[in-house]
Formats: structure tokens, C-alpha cells, sequence
């Protein structure tokens, strides 16, 4: 009886210490719980609900030319193309999920079986990574990004997976995987990595070549097939096991795949059809910028992400065909100009290195160290569509390795030389009435105190020249002598009607000048606003803007935005528009100033233009334009800087010292060779334009009747501009067109008949013997500039020997008590 109460009261304490023990379980797992459930809820309160489409994966965008041709691909460190998992191949899918996350199809987001394996890996620091599912590799990747803390990581992708997996299909979540998978260089996703390894869409892709592909996962950059093939087929050979393992495949095609030769595509930067091609890449990165920071009223960072994150088409204006043919006319025509002298060598660069400069004066120098120089000359150009602004051709510079980054058609300004003429001087002449293609300027010396302007060949003098005859050949006096009766402010505001907008009008060095009407300007002109400008001649007056950006679009095809129509405004009248047309057809035709258009471009259709070349050839210009473009071309020599207007500190601008040494506020520029001129750049337009047109009909400007505007054509004398008059020399009369209204109304007065003694060409007196005296056509001019060449001879104009003498006969004089002799006093204005 004893032993069984003690017996009892043992079971009892038993049963008291299991239920104590139980309880303190129960409490310690409830705590446990309550802990984890709170630990968890620390981690992943901060962790927003997974969506596959608000969160945005980076994306390559595409920019494509005019006829839909790749250009270039626009990505950050991350090339990335999406496509749809259905345009994949089957065995490519069944081998990443084999290979990746097995029991994918039977999870809800992790695997139970591989979680503690993955969670204790991580916690040991064995493997970073641990056994996560494609579902969680898919959270960590689009969500999480990299976190430095693991445990926390892998907490919330688990969370984040199971979130993802009831919201989502698992078709969904793999696509998502396939498409964000780095995989070594800049591919993430299976599309790039398919044209980054093999030159091909990831549709087209065989088991071998996808195999591969999958091989990559772990370690991208460890196994990529351009880096260690060896290595890459171990990989593949690793794959196609597992799939035949899991029945995924064949014997039969796992061999063929094994023994199925791979090829791998050439490497290549991301601009797919050049460097050149980079300057209008740029500005359309600009362009396209601005546009998406109106859109959605965001900063140019901002836009500048979403340009190379966002999986954008940008459809541009550039025909790539005419841009290939620009880039092999300017090569060309600088390496091997077919008849201009001599190329231009490798001593024509600037640097201020030391030991580059040095070098180079090995003239193959930059050939073989292209990386080391910055190529001079330089070149840039841009063609345009007339009517629309298209921009069809953009060369920022010729530099391939040793690129500066200074794009030379829109951001750096340069000296225009005469190619400024038509719009400062001969347009806003012609526009205001007064002047006519017919009216003449007396091209004799002349002076404005210190400046004194000189024709482009010494010594010369052309007389009584028309506006027509003068534009072709480039009078420099008679453009000076123009613009001072125009009016140097008028002409300039009148240009700036044309688009040039770089002008300097206050300040101690300022355009209101006649030096304006040669080109020398305080800051230059770009070329952009060049081409604009004379744009309005061939657009029958309309002043257009040059736009590159057309439509953009996003990956699903939908439309961000649609370039509007043309910004248009009429600025010119049609008339005096086909009317500089006219005349300056002459200046690509022989006895003009860019008759090398066609004897070294090459080009034999109807075109118009204009050369300009500055003092000491520092800068040269070719602005012209055909019935279906409009171009120009500059070449010359970079600042040996940065390219830009130097200024000091109240903002006068800092001009070269070519006595001074190079600094950084005080700079050299080099000049051009002497055999290098403005018929270089004619030359690079003319051989563009023939290249891009070789086989196709060229229009004419002819095509527009000069009657259908109410041009008028009417005989002239072409020495006064004016009606002949009964005393005009048949030799001096011609036909011209002129503006309606401005036809001339007033009969020639300067062809006069005179007396002049023959025994040394005075005017007679009645003292003359009669033998000595011939009635004559001459023509009255005022007295000019007394110029001497620099033997001390007296500069006369050509036509001086049709002139009125400026003296009365000396030979025959009265005779006087004291022996004395009192000439003539002169003739037309005395001497």
C-alpha cells in the first residue's frame, strides 16, 4: 500500500514536470512564432507587392533611320531586348528551367525541400546566392536589387515570391526571368544575349546554340563563349545532360547538338553602323530628350534614363544610304582629292601634347596613330530636305578613335568667309527694291579709313559689275561697297530673319561692320543656321526648322509621340527666292567660284551655292543646295581647346594673338594648306551628292517657270543696270529677270559720247588739232582710291580704258605772255 502511493506520487511529479515541460514548449514555440512573425514582418515591411508590369526593367531602345534601318542601340550598362516567351524556343525554355529551378512548375514561389539547404548555405557564407527559385531569383532581381544584408534578402524574396506567384502565371513569371537574365558583357535577357553571342533573334536559335546560352546562367562571364569556349561547351555539354536526364530530349539530338558547330558572331560596339554616325546621335538624344521632358515634365536627367532604359523605337529623318556616301565623299576627298594638288597630311592636327606634336611631324603619323592625334583638318556636314527640314545627312567631324566630342555642325561656330554674302549682302540688296540682278557696283579700289577690301586675286579691279555677274566669282569690293548703301544693320536684321542667329550687335566687338559683308563676324555662324538660311532660297521663301525625330514608340508598338508638321514661315517672297536661285546656279558652273562641285564631286546636276573661304584659309564653306536638298559643308581647323568663343570677364570676347603661344585664354588656330580652300568643301558636297544619286534622275530647278511667279524679262544695259539707251554698245546690252515692280524704268547714263585726244587719251579741248580728236562711248565713273601694287604701280579697275578720262587734254595748251601753259582742270569730278 505504501509502495503504490509512492509510486503514485513519482507518477504524479512525472506527469507535473511533462506538463510543465509541454507548457514551457508551448510558450517557448509561441514566443518562437510571435518572434518570427514579427521578425518577418520587420523585414518585408518595407517590401511593396511585386508587380511585373508597374516594375520597369531597362530596356534597349533602338534608333532607326528614315527607310526603318538600324542605326544604333541606345542602352545604359545594360543591353537589354524584351520579347515574348512564346517567340522562344521550346528547348531553351526546358533547359533553364531543368537547369534553374526543377520543380518550378510545382512550387508556390519556393521550394520547402531546397529552402533550409539555401538558408543555411547563406548563413555559413557558403553560397551567397542558396537555392532560390526562378520565381525568387525574379523578386531579388526586379525588386530587391542587391541588399548586403542575406538573411534579410532571402526573407523577403520569399515573401515577394509568394506574392508573385498568387498574382501571377508561372508563363509570366518566366518570361520575366528569360527576359532580365544577365548573361555576360552587356546582355541581359536571352534576345541580346542571342545577338551578342551569336548575331541572331533568340527565335531562331538551335539546341546547341540554346544550350549554351542556358550554360551561362551561374556565372556569365566566367563561361562566355567569346572569352573561353572550351569552358562554354563544358557548359553546354553539362545542359544537354540534364535534359536528356530528364527526358526533355533525345540521345540522338543531345549528339547533334554536341557535335553541332557553333559560330560566333563578330564582336561589335553598340552603334551598328559607325562612329561617324555618333555626332547625329547625339543631337537626336538632345532632341528626343527635350521632347520627353515636355511630355512628362521631368528633369534631362530623368529623360536621358528613360531614352536608355526604356525600350524606345525612334523613328529619326537620317537616310543612312546618303549618310554613307557623305562619310566616303569627305575620306575622299581629304585623303585623296582627285585633283586638288595634294592630301592633307598628318601635320595638320592639334594637340597639346609635347610628344604628339613631335611626332607628328612624321607626316604618317596620324595614319598609323589614330588614337594618339585629333585629326585636323576637320570636316562637318549637313543636308537637309527643303520643304520638311528632314535632316537627311549629319557629320559632326571626321574623327573615328581620336573623337574630341565636339559636334562641329550645331554646336561650334566658325568663320563663314563669302559664304555670308547672299545673306547680308546680295538678299537683303535685292529685298529691299532698290537693287536688281542687273544693277551694277563700281569694283575699283576703295578705302573706309584704315579698311581697305581686296578681291580673292591680287591687284584686281573688275569695274562696273552686275549682281549677277558678281556673286559667281565672289567680288569682294563691290559686296563692301553694296552692303554700305543697304545698310550694315538692315542687312543683318534681315538675315537673322533667315535663321542666322549668332550675330553680335553691342559691345566693343560687334557685326555692325562692313567686314559683315566678307564674313568676318565676332563669333561665326554654325553651320545648322547656314543651311537653314539658305534653305529659304530653295523652299521658294519659306523658312523651315531641321528636325531629326519623327515618331517614337514604345516596345508594344504604342505611340509616345509624332512629330507634328513642318514649323513653317514665310520670310522671302517666291520671286526674289527663284531669283537668288538663279543667279547663284552660276557659282557651280564654270567662271564660278565652286565650279569644283563637278570637276572633283563630280556632280553633274542642276545646283546652286555659294563659296566662302576666310583669311589665311582658317576656315572654308560650301553652302549649296539642288530641287531635292539643301546643304553645307565646312572644313578647317579646331580651336585647339575647346572649339568655343573665349571671353573675359565683362564678356568682350578674347581674340588670337598669332604671336602668343597657345594658353587656355589665349589660343592659336591653324590655317588650312594653301591648296585647301573652299573648293574642298564644294568638292566633299558635289561627291556626296554623286555617290547618293549614281543611277537616279536629277531634277532641275527648271521645273518652276520663272512666268508662273511674274518675273519679267527685260533688255538691259549691263553696265548701269538700267534700259539701254540710244548710245549703249550692242556688246553691252543683255536680258534679265527682275522681281515685278522692279523692273527699270530709267534709261542707261553712263555710256556718254565724249571727245578725246588720241596722243594721250585726255578729253579734248577745242585746242586739239582735229586729227588728233575721235568721238568715243565711254562711261563716267567717280574718282576712286589712289592703291598701289607693291612695285608702285597705280591699281586701275579692268575696264579703265573704257572709262571718261579724269583729265582734260595737257599736250595742247593756249599759249600765254609769259610762256606758262594752264591745263584743264579735269573731267567727270575733277581729279
Amino acid at each position: 500500500m505504501g509502495k503504490a502511493s509512492n509510486n503514485n506520487k513519482k507518477g504524479n511529479k512525472r506527469r507535473g514536470l511533462l506538463r510543465i515541460l509541454l507548457f514551457s514548449a508551448v510558450i517557448f514555440i509561441f514566443i518562437v512564432f510571435v518572434v518570427g512573425v514579427a521578425t518577418v514582418a520587420y523585414l518585408v515591411h518595407d517590401v511593396e507587392k511585386a508587380s511585373l508590369s508597374d516594375i520597369k526593367v531597362n530596356e534597349t531602345s533602338f534608333v532607326l533611320d528614315a527607310n526603318g534601318e538600324i542605326i544604333t542601340q541606345l542602352h545604359s550598362v545594360q543591353n537589354r531586348v524584351t520579347v515574348p516567351i512564346d517567340t522562344m524556343p521550346d528547348f531553351l525554355i526546358k533547359g533553364v528551367v531543368v537547369m534553374e529551378d526543377v520543380r518550378f512548375y510545382d512550387h508556390f514561389g519556393f521550394s520547402p525541400r531546397d529552402f533550409l539547404r539555401g538558408f543555411l548555405l547563406t548563413v555559413t557564407g557558403r553560397d551567397r546566392q542558396g537555392a532560390s527559385t526562378i520565381t525568387q531569383q525574379v523578386a531579388r532581381n526586379r525588386i530587391l536589387k542587391n541588399l548586403d544584408f542575406s538573411i534579410k534578402r532571402k526573407v523577403q524574396e520569399i515573401y515577394l515570391a509568394f506574392l508573385m506567384e498568387k498574382e501571377y502565371s508561372k508563363k509570366e513569371i518566366l518570361e520575366a526571368y528569360l527576359n532580365e537574365l544577365f548573361l555576360g558583357g552587356s546582355a541581359h535577357g536571352m534576345q541580346a544575349a542571342a545577338q551578342q553571342y551569336f548575331g541572331k533573334d533568340v527565335s531562331v536559335l538551335n539546341l546547341a546554340e540554346s544550350a549554351m546560352l542556358v550554360g551561362l546562367i551561374p556565372s556569365p562571364n566566367a563561361y562566355r563563349p567569346t572569352n573561353n569556349f572550351e569552358v562554354s561547351k563544358g557548359r553546354q555539354a553539362l545542359v544537354l545532360n540534364q535534359m536528356l536526364k530528364h527526358n526533355l530530349i533525345t540521345e540522338v539530338e543531345r549528339q547533334d547538338a554536341l557535335d553541332y558547330k557553333i559560330t560566333l558572331a563578330t564582336a561589335r560596339t553598340t552603334t551598328v553602323n559607325g562612329d561617324l554616325t555618333n555626332f547625329f546621335i547625339d543631337h537626336v538624344i538632345r532632341e528626343v530628350e527635350n521632347i520627353l521632358m515636355k511630355k512628362h515634365e521631368v528633369s534631362r536627367g530623368v529623360a536621358s534614363n528613360m531614352i536608355y532604359g526604356g525600350g524606345y523605337t525612334i523613328h529619326t529623318t537620317l537616310d543612312l544610304k546618303m549618310q554613307k556616301a557623305a562619310e566616303r565623299a569627305a575620306i575622299d576627298i581629304i585623303t585623296q582629292p582627285d585633283g586638288i594638288n595634294a592630301r592633307v597630311r598628318a601635320a595638320a592636327l592639334i594637340d597639346d601634347d609635347p610628344a604628339v606634336k613631335t611626332a607628328a611631324k612624321n607626316t604618317d603619323f596620324v595614319w598609323l596613330h589614330p588614337d594618339k592625334a585629333r585629326l585636323q583638318p576637320q570636316v562637318s556636314m549637313l543636308i537637309i530636305e527643303p520643304s520638311t527640314g528632314y535632316i537627311k545627312v549629319w557629320l559632326g567631324g571626321r574623327d573615328m578613335v581620336a573623337r574630341q566630342g565636339l559636334d562641329r555642325v550645331a554646336s561650334i561656330t566658325n568663320q563663314p568667309g563669302s559664304a555670308i554674302k547672299p545673306l547680308v549682302v546680295y538678299g537683303p540688296a535685292l529685298a529691299s527694291g532698290r537693287f536688281t540682278a542687273a544693277s551694277t557696283i563700281d569694283d575699283v579700289p576703295s578705302a573706309w579709313g584704315n579698311y581697305i577690301p581686296r578681291n580673292y586675286t591680287p591687284n584686281t579691279f573688275y569695274g562696273y559689275t552686275s549682281i549677277r555677274n558678281g556673286i559667281p566669282p565672289s567680288h569682294n569690293v563691290m559686296a563692301v561697297r553694296l552692303l554700305e548703301q543697304v545698310g550694315v544693320r538692315n542687312a543683318i536684321e534681315w538675315a537673322e530673319k533667315l535663321g542666322i542667329g549668332t550675330f553680335v550687335k553691342s559691345g566693343s566687338a560687334n557685326d555692325i561692320g562692313l567686314a559683315s559683308g566678307l564674313g568676318g563676324l565676332t563669333d561665326g555662324v554654325t553651320l545648322v543656321d547656314m543651311v537653314k538660311a539658305y534653305n529659304v532660297f530653295n523652299n521658294r521663301g519659306v523658312l523651315v526648322e531641321p528636325s531629326a525625330v519623327l515618331k517614337i514608340t514604345t516596345r508594344e508598338g504604342s505611340t509616345v509621340y509624332q512629330a507634328p508638321g513642318p514649323k513653317q514661315e514665310i520670310v522671302i517672297s517666291e520671286p526674289l527666292a527663284w531669283l537668288m536661285t538663279d543667279i547663284m546656279r552660276a557659282v557651280v558652273n564654270p567662271g564660278g567660284s565652286g565650279i569644283q562641285l563637278r570637276s572633283v564631286g563630280r556632280y553633274q546636276g542642276d545646283a546652286a551655292g555659294k563659296t566662302g573661304t576666310t583669311n589665311s584659309n582658317v576656315d572654308a564653306m560650301f553652302l549649296g543646295y539642288t530641287p531635292a536638298y539643301t546643304g553645307g559643308v565646312w572644313i578647317g581647323h579646331d580651336d585647339s581647346l575647346t572649339g568655343t568663343i573665349q571671353r573675359d570677364g565683362s564678356g568682350n570676347r578674347i581674340l588670337r594673338d598669332p604671336n602668343q603661344p597657345s594658353t587656355a585664354t589665349n589660343w592659336l588656330r591653324g590655317g588650312l594648306p594653301s591648296n585647301v580652300g573652299s573648293g574642298f568643301a564644294t568638292a566633299i558636297f558635289g561627291r556626296t551628292l554623286s555617290y547618293y544619286t549614281e543611277n537616279k534622275s536629277l531634277p532641275s530647278f527648271d521645273a518652276t517657270p520663272p512666268e508662273r511667279l511674274g518675273m519679267v524679262k527685260t533688255i538691259v544695259c549691263k553696265v548701269s543696270g538700267k534700259l539701254s539707251s540710244p548710245v549703249c554698245p550692242v556688246q553691252d546690252l543683255r536680258e534679265e529677270w527682275f522681281i515685278p515692280g522692279t523692273e527699270p524704268k530709267e534709261m542707261c547714263n553712263l555710256h556718254i559720247i565724249i571727245k578725246i585726244c588720241t596722243e594721250h587719251n585726255q578729253l579734248a579741248t577745242e585746242l586739239c588739232p582735229p586729227h588728233t580728236v575721235v568721238e568715243q562711248i565711254r562711261i563716267k565713273r567717280e574718282p576712286y582710291f589712289e592703291l598701289f601694287d607693291r612695285s608702285g604701280n597705280q591699281l586701275h579697275p579692268q575696264d579703265a580704258a573704257r572709262q571718261v578720262p579724269f583729265q582734260t587734254c595737257t599736250v595742247h595748251r593756249p599759249t600765254v605772255p609769259d610762256g606758262s601753259n594752264d591745263g584743264g582742270t579735269g573731267g567727270p569730278g575733277g581729279q
